[in-house]
């Protein structure tokens, strides 16, 4: 997706957030945790900001595959813009369903299911690699005669349409249900209940879930976050964590067909040995979500310093693939260092404590 695009929705994204926090409290529910949200737009900033040093040279490979090996010839016109579009989404649906069911694609793609609230900032809840682990995925795209702009567009309003439909204010939307991804079938895919895991993969059309045998229906409430919590708002731990898990447990096994199987099996997926992990609460009052007791002061300096982290990373956006790239790169590692300063913050300051 465009990082320009993203700039540009900044405001967007601000505004809706407002509305959610002002339809929630009118509903008398409570959707947003101060650090909760702060780690959620971390991880979206740290992932935008990978983009600054990845998206050029992804691009440029696509279009070469596509100028040299194109079978058609599908132009911008509406019905090639609709063919894209239906092929980004269903080549989506395939990278989704893998990334829950593979544990080297998990290990990227688990950083947006982390967070154990569930609200329009979980949207921007991004890994750093997301975009490396879908590129082949969507190469067909190239063979298909799907353009390299012809891409980007289709690519960046199947993200965006994404962006709604992460919320708990929004709660049916009748016939349309049938036909395209909700906010009822996206808090499926999020939860950790038993009947929801590895459910409801689709981006905007829902009906691969139908056709696919993977649609559960919303119905007992739903509980977010991961089967093992992460216990930790650093978004660059939120990247790292599960490969350094992957990486011991393969150290462990016994056997070059286990050490080399764990990376590529499903994550429920245990070799001789080890351990079963305690299986997921299944009710919201029997969840204890992660939180931290941090003073004013510090609630405040967080607040202070991340509005400064998004105008640096917006002015990055914007104007940082003209910067040299020893510049482009320190500039990245510095707002890095001042995303992590927050999680340094609250487990040097305060006491973690475990609350709904």
């Amino acid at each position: 997706m465009d990082t320009r695009l993203v700039a540009a929705a900044i405001p967007i994204f601000v505004v809706t957030i407002a509305i959610e926090l002002w339809g929630a409290k009118r509903r008398g529910i409570s959707v947003y945790r101060f650090f909760d949200a702060v780690s959620d737009l971390g991880c979206g900033i740290s992932q935008q900001l990978m983009l600054l040093l990845t998206q050029a040279p992804m691009l440029v490979a696509y279009a070469a595959v596509h100028e040299r090996f194109a079978l058609f010839d599908l132009g911008r016109g509406p019905l090639g813009l609709l063919t894209a579009y239906i092929l980004v989404d269903f080549l989506y649906y395939w990278w989704h369903r893998a990334s829950h069911r593979i544990n080297f694609l998990w290990a990227v793609h688990l950083v947006h299911h982390q967070s154990e609230d569930y609200n329009l900032a979980v949207a921007l809840r991004q890994a750093l690699f997301t975009h490396l682990t879908a590129a082949l995925f969507y190469l067909p795209m190239a063979f298909a005669g799907v353009d390299v702009v012809l891409f980007g567009i289709v690519l960046a309003l199947n993200t965006l349409y994404q962006y709604w439909i992460h919320t708990e204010v929004v709660r049916h939307c009748g016939p349309l249900e049938v036909v395209i991804n909700t906010p009822s079938h996206h808090r499926v895919h999020h939860g950790i209940n038993h009947t929801y895991l590895d459910k409801n993969y689709a981006g905007s059309l829902i009906v691969w879930d139908r056709f696919f045998g993977t649609f559960e229906p919303e119905g007992e409430e739903v509980v977010y976050g991961i089967t093992k919590p992460l216990r930790n708002f650093d978004p660059l731990w939120a990247n790292l964590h599960y490969w350094l898990e992957l990486a011991q447990r393969s150290w462990r096994l016994k056997g070059l067909g286990a050490k080399l199987f764990v990376w590529v099996a499903p994550p429920e997926w245990l070799g001789e040995g080890e351990a079963e992990v305690p299986p997921p609460p299944q009710t919201r009052s029997a969840q204890k979500k992660y939180a931290v007791a941090a003073g004013r002061g510090f609630v405040i300096y967080t607040a202070l310093a991340f509005i400064a982290v998004i105008g640096a990373t917006t002015w990055m956006i914007v104007h940082g693939a003209s910067l040299p790239l020893g510049w482009r790169i320190g500039v990245i590692a510095a707002i890095y260092l001042v995303l992590s300063s927050f999680t340094w913050g609250t487990l040097a300051r305060s006491t973690p404590i475990e609350g709904s």
